[in-house]
């Protein structure tokens, strides 16, 4: 496994973010799924996070908008990283942000 990057940042997503993510995960996750996703978000049925390494958009994790009946978890919707960044940690820093 190449090592873990060290200047990372996870955020809320924004809707520029559509595109780079479209590149980034194609052709797994074409773009259909990505606008329907922000289609979610918009509608308040998900939160998206994105990653970014040094500045460019890595991956992407959604969940629901609410923790489940615990009060401490939510439901996982889906997590995508780029070809280009897999294997290094960074799908497992994405659920542990969640």
């Amino acid at each position: 496994m190449a090592s873990r990057p060290t200047n990372l940042t996870i955020r809320p997503a924004v809707d520029s973010d559509s595109s780079a993510l479209v590149r980034i995960l194609e052709p797994e996750v074409g773009k259909g799924i990505i606008v329907n996703r922000f289609a979610e978000l918009h509608a308040g049925l998900r939160q998206l996070l994105v990653l970014e390494v040094d500045g460019v958009i890595a991956g992407t994790i959604s969940m629901s908008p609410k923790p489940d009946e615990d009060g401490n978890t939510h439901r996982l919707f889906a997590l995508d990283v780029g070809s280009d960044y897999r294997r290094r940690g960074l799908g497992t820093l994405l659920i542990e942000e969640v």
